[in-house]
């Protein structure tokens, strides 16, 4: 007689799927002669439930996708209209007719995800600003006697049907906005005490994307990877049970922000609604739709001169004087350095040191090293003249000081320099008792070129400065970064010493 190997081990390559008794991976084989008992029949239908969920979640995203209007009827009660929407486990949120809150316990209460129990389980009393969510839920319907023949008779539920139960939960405890994805870089900080200066190889050139090269596709590979190994992918998630309702207090899809107030004996009101700002949308890719809101686009960070940017008051002259770092010796003129690989030189440039600055620039993402030159920058100070129509002068900018890579980011990228200007403007314009036009009131405009400025995925950085917010960017590769400032003799910002500067101690050259 053959013998069969009934063990069910392991013998060949490793598989990649557990195949435990409660794997969303596990099916039924069907022969002739099995026996079919309630586990097979669950598990063939947790199979195609769960597949078509990871489908969900994996391909569809999750959102609403139409439908649940949320407006105020009778004396500030709230009605939701139906709708469809998929949870962030993929399950479906069907409401097939409106729903009016009229009380309290209309509505689940959550606080941080969870249901809020406290005090004997009752609910919140403060009154302000609740995230109204809507949840996929079970509840058993439909009893049926169950005579064994054996003992006592019992009671089952014959059928699961499938609703929608709405919450509430203070909005400090939800964020209901889909950030853009890092592209599993560390995130930047901007003017790093620890930074160290990077060498440069002047030899090496940016790599450009192509021409039709809009979303590259090492990015796309990026996020494909990260997302899968930070999701649940094959993992069943258990509803919570509560007052007969099978719900997941940590999966709700945002529909509005409603103002809520205490009416008093089990009532409550609603005053004001907004059904936009929170409410999470499904789309048909999120990746796709994070390259239409320009997520994989580096933008400027910050700047160093960040709180200047586009404001109205007036700069002091001092504090524009000690952005500029004063050379290690005023009093003579300074030794010749020799030529290395730690600048960019610019044409022009005279045998004195360059003056380093505090102007620096930082980025979101890493940028090519190669693609930083100091034509990337440009400082221009607007003085008046006798026609008040403004003499141009600029500052010239002849090396940048380049930050060395982060750890993880690709090889020849930075997150941040900052320009060097020329020691003879330094010492011509700047340096205290020089003889300048800063005597007068003058409007400084500092421009980044982000046409030029390359990031490590070859598309040109996002740099469109949008009102006086950071980071930069409209969504489109390039652009120019524009600031403007106006330094004045008597200016009043910022206040005296309030950057962090002695009066008679400028800021020096280690």
């Amino acid at each position: 007689m053959k013998e069969f190997d009934m063990t069910c081990e392991d013998h060949g390559p490793k598989t990649a799927s557990d195949h435990g008794s409660c794997s969303p991976a596990l099916r039924n084989r069907y022969f002739r002669g099995k026996l079919l008992t309630v586990a097979d029949y669950k598990a063939e239908q947790r199979y195609f439930i769960e597949r078509r969920r990871m489908v969900n979640r994996a391909v569809l995203g999750w959102g609403v996708i139409s439908g649940f209007s949320v407006k105020t009827v009778d004396e500030r009660k709230v009605e939701i209209g139906p709708g469809v929407a998929f949870d962030k486990r993929g399950r479906e949120a069907v409401a097939c007719e409106k729903v009016r809150l009229n009380e309290r316990d209309d509505v689940v209460w959550l606080k941080s995800g969870k249901v809020y129990d406290d005090e004997g389980g009752k609910r919140p009393a403060s009154s302000g600003n609740y995230i109204l969510s809507a949840h996929y839920a079970e509840c058993r319907v439909d009893c049926v006697r169950m005579d064994e023949g054996c003992g006592e008779p019992s009671v089952e539920w014959n059928h699961i049907r499938e609703t929608v139960v709405y919450s509430l939960q203070p909005r400090d405890d939800h964020s209901a906005h889909r950030r853009c994805h890092t592209s599993g870089f560390s995130p930047t900080v901007c003017n790093d005490p620890d930074a160290k200066q990077w060498n440069l190889d002047n030899e090496k050139k940016a790599i450009v994307a192509g021409p039709t090269d809009r979303g590259p596709h090492a990015t796309l590979a990026r996020w494909s990877a990260d997302w899968l190994e930070n999701s649940d992918l094959c993992t069943v998630h258990e509803l919570c049970t509560w007052k007969g309702l099978s719900f997941d207090p940590s999966a709700g899809v945002p529909l509005a922000v409603v103002a809520f107030s205490d009416g008093g004996c089990g009532g409550f009101f609603i005053s004001e609604i907004d059904e936009v700002a929170p409410r999470r949308l499904m789309r048909p890719n999120d990746a796709l739709y994070d390259l239409i809101r320009g997520c994989d686009l580096t933008r400027i960070q910050d700047v160093g001169w960040g709180d200047w940017h586009g404001l109205q008051e007036h700069v002091r002259r001092g504090a524009f004087r000690r952005k500029f770092v004063t050379p290690p010796s005023t009093n003579s003129k300074p030794s010749i350095i020799d030529d290395d690989d730690s600048y960019q030189r610019g044409a022009g440039e005279d045998s004195n040191p360059p003056v380093d600055t505090l102007f620096w620039v930082c980025f979101s993402a890493p940028v090519q090293i190669a693609s930083l030159t100091p034509d990337v920058m440009s400082i221009a100070i607007i003085r008046p003249d006798d026609d008040d129509r403004g003499v141009v002068r600029r500052i010239p900018i002849e090396r940048l000081w380049i930050q060395e890579p982060l750890k993880g980011d690709p090889e020849g990228t930075t997150r941040s320099f900052r320009p060097m200007v020329s020691w003879k403007y330094w010492d011509g314009e700047i340096k205290p008792r020089a003889s300048s036009g800063l005597e007068r009131v003058n409007r400084v405009e500092i421009h980044i070129h982000c046409d030029s400025i390359i990031d490590w995925a070859g598309q040109a950085v996002d740099g469109n400065a949008i009102g006086q917010r950071f980071p930069s960017g409209n969504g489109t590769p390039g652009g120019d970064f524009a600031s403007r400032f106006t330094v004045d003799p008597n200016g009043t910002y910022p206040p005296p010493h309030a950057d962090g500067a002695a009066a008679a101690a400028p800021v020096t050259a280690a």
